[in-house]
């Protein structure tokens, strides 16, 4: 059998119980020496294993952030563009109102009041960052910058959330109640799908009975409003995200 000695709790406990009854101090010493190294390298193990297993957990996370916010710039970019597109539609028909007599045909002018009913509005993907605060691990995202940007896109996009709540309550209760009762409501319809069209207008031409009045510019002026206010705060959202995208790795 082998004299060699083996390190575990009951044996040291049972080698300084004989040391100290035989007082031999130095090798009571020796073996508390033992214990605190033991201790201590198994402490630099765990620390070492706990380090790396939170830079592994930081690296999936950043590459779930960089396809949340590069799928966010698309729907930005997708967003923007369909602002853009609506509001000159909006500026012609102001002019057309302010004109004696418009140079737009009726089906022009009912087709450019549908914009009304366009409400281009921005939906964040936000799998990675929900997951993260959902998990208490925000803390192994080292990059402080990078989280300075992530908590700023966040509050710029809970501004534009408020603004596009707003939008949809201004298209209820003002500017549909506004077409049904003084347009022909089929007529400045938005198509929804292809497949089931609305019947064509009844009283296509009653746009040119409120084209000229005050309650028409109104309308139109609120829709406006609404889009710019969008489109501001979606360009500042944009700025946000491409922040973002700079900081990940």
């Amino acid at each position: 059998m082998s004299d060699k000695r083996t390190y575990h709790p009951i044996g040291i406990l049972q080698r300084l119980s004989k040391h100290l009854e035989e007082q031999n101090w130095f090798a009571v010493g020796l073996e508390i020496l033992i214990v605190v190294i033991s201790i201590f390298l198994g402490f630099q193990v765990t620390a070492s294993y706990e380090s790396r297993k939170n830079l592994r957990t930081e690296a999936v996370y950043l590459d779930e952030l960089r396809e949340d916010f590069q799928a966010n710039r698309a729907l930005e970019d997708k967003t923007l563009g369909r602002l853009e597109s609506i509001l000159p539609q909006l500026r012609g028909l102001m002019e057309q109102s302010a004109l004696a007599e418009p140079t737009w045909s009726v089906a022009e002018l009912n087709t450019a009041f549908s914009n009304l009913w366009q409400m281009p509005t921005f939906y964040s993907t936000d799998r990675a960052y929900d997951n993260i605060l959902g998990s208490g691990e925000l803390k192994l995202i080292r990059d402080r910058k990078l989280k300075k940007e992530i908590s700023e896109y966040y509050s710029s996009l809970e501004l534009l959330q408020i603004v596009q709540n707003t939008h949809e309550l201004e298209l209820v209760q003002i500017l549909m109640p506004y077409a049904v009762a003084q347009l022909d409501f089929q007529a400045v319809h938005l198509t929804r799908s292809d497949d089931y069209p609305v019947p064509a207008p009844v009283e296509p031409d009653r746009i040119l009975e409120v084209l000229h009045t005050r309650e028409f510019r109104g309308v139109l002026t609120t829709k406006w409003d609404i889009l710019t206010d969008l489109l501001d705060l979606n360009r500042s959202l944009s700025k946000e995200i491409d922040e973002v995208l700079l900081q990940l790795p």
